[in-house]
């Protein structure tokens, strides 16, 4: 059986940090019209944010994170990034109904959201720091271009499955329409937003079992339960 742990330093750094895993099985990823949830979120964000975002807590505190942690020079959160792009009067690609469930949940609630293709990984899966060994190669890309040294990323046995934390997804495991099981990370940095948090989760799994008729778990780790069996 397959575990997804976060290791206990992280916990040592950010103690109010709490990350959503859902495991979705036996989903249909190939022809759900999710154009509406995620136009529908982007009609949310324009009636209730506009630019500048940096001072919203929910990015703040993703932006002093990258810093502490020495993420190269104008990386950023992914949930920065779409609420960017959205607020500058741009619509998000659709990419495939899981990605656009999660796209629009990330936009609605300002957390940052990714997703892996459980069948394409291997062994368990770890929110860790980097050995700087690790293949990566990002959506799209054949170029490898592995973690640096400390550096916090996803992983599993064959490599890096994200990037900076939150940043960067790999083309290995990226979710496709073909994708049956799939593996999701809502992520919080602070405990005044953990009841947002679980209202973000529920709703991914309303939308996901409505629109992808697919079986839903979740959990909630923390530094009080720091894996899940998959």
């Amino acid at each position: 059986m397959k575990r997804i742990t976060i290791n206990r330093k992280l916990f040592e750094l950010y103690p109010e940090m709490s990350i959503a895993v859902i495991k979705l099985n036996n989903l249909k990823n190939d022809s759900a019209d999710t154009e509406n949830i995620l136009r529908s979120a982007e009609k949310y964000v324009m009636a209730h944010y506009k630019l500048p975002i940096l001072d919203l807590p929910e990015i703040k505190s993703w932006r002093e994170t990258y810093k502490q942690l020495g993420v190269k020079k104008g990386s950023r959160v992914s949930s920065e990034s779409l609420l960017k792009r959205v607020l500058k009067g741009n619509n998000l690609p659709l990419i495939n109904p899981l990605v656009d469930i999660y796209n629009a949940i990330s936009l609605k609630y300002v957390f940052p959201c990714g997703g892996e293709d459980l069948d394409a990984t291997k062994g368990n899966i770890e929110l860790t720091f980097a050995s700087g060994h690790e293949s990566f190669k990002t959506i799209g890309s054949e170029i490898n271009e592995p973690p640096v040294l400390g550096e916090v990323v996803y992983k599993d046995d064959l490599g890096c499955l994200c990037r900076c934390w939150n940043w960067r997804e790999a083309d290995r495991t990226k979710l496709t329409h073909e994708t049956n099981n799939a593996i999701l990370v809502i992520e919080s940095l602070t405990k005044d937003r953990i009841s947002t948090l679980k209202k973000a989760v529920q709703e991914l799994k309303i939308l996901s079992e409505n629109h992808l008729q697919a079986s839903v778990t979740f959990t909630i780790l923390n530094k009080d339960n720091t894996h899940w069996n998959l």
